[in-house]
């Protein structure tokens, strides 16, 4: 597992988005959240057919979501943005 793309940016609660790859599949819309001094990891979700709520569309075992906690918040921290619009 690992982290490909992550965008910065500051959206409410969410620092950044980011996409990771296992095993040559590439699932996209993680969300690293900061709230009450905490960052975690938000996974992707899609609203429930009633209107209320999120439903998670990707299930990490808690091992593996602390990984990726770690990676996210590693990967934040110390990758630079890309810079944008550079002329070439």
């Amino acid at each position: 597992m690992k982290i490909i793309r992550m965008t910065k940016g500051s959206w409410g609660l969410n620092l950044a988005f980011f996409d990771i790859e296992v095993g040559g599949v590439t699932i996209k819309g993680f969300k690293l959240i900061e709230k009450d001094g905490s960052r975690f990891v938000g996974v992707p979700s899609k609203k429930k057919e009633n209107g209320e709520g999120y439903d998670n569309i990707v299930y990490l075992g808690k091992e593996k979501y602390n990984e990726l906690c770690s990676m996210a918040k590693d990967y934040y921290d110390n990758e630079p943005q890309p810079t944008q619009g550079v002329p070439f």
